[in-house]
């Protein structure tokens, strides 16, 4: 688990103070070593609920663009015991892993959007992704 004075330093002069706090604002933040090459930090952005909707999936995913923007490779998950029609859909669209049930589900698609060459671009060029509800 990270600690939100931490993430603050660690982003301090890469992001703004706005976004940094959009990130500090996720429910929990956690990272470690990658298996088993156990090079490289993998970061987990997470929005726990009672009930995942679609809000909680493109606030997992907006904080995940954002610590990307930061060179961070990033998984972004949505934790709960049930979730919504449209957290699913929302979540496959955007690549956000469920943990539900004691269960992770599209880990693997989550993982390989965070890896993919067009986040790459995306981030080295600061856009946003574009996965904003309004």
């Amino acid at each position: 688990m990270v600690d939100g004075g931490d993430v603050w330093e660690l982003l301090r002069g890469r992001l703004d103070e706005g976004e940094i706090r959009q990130i500090v604002a996720a429910d929990l933040i956690v990272h470690g070593g990658l298996l088993p090459q156990g090079e490289g930090e993998l970061w987990l952005v997470l929005e726990v609920s009672g009930v995942i909707d679609r809000n909680d999936v493109a606030r997992a995913a907006e904080r995940a663009a954002l610590l990307r923007q930061a060179r961070l490779l990033v998984v972004p998950v949505a934790a709960s015991e049930q979730l919504t029609q449209g957290a699913l859909t929302l979540s496959e669209a955007f690549g956000v892993a469920l943990a539900r049930d004691g269960a992770l589900a599209g880990w693997d698609e989550a993982m390989a959007k965070a890896l993919s060459p067009g986040e790459s671009r995306a981030r080295s060029r600061g856009q946003d992704s574009g996965m904003r509800l309004e």
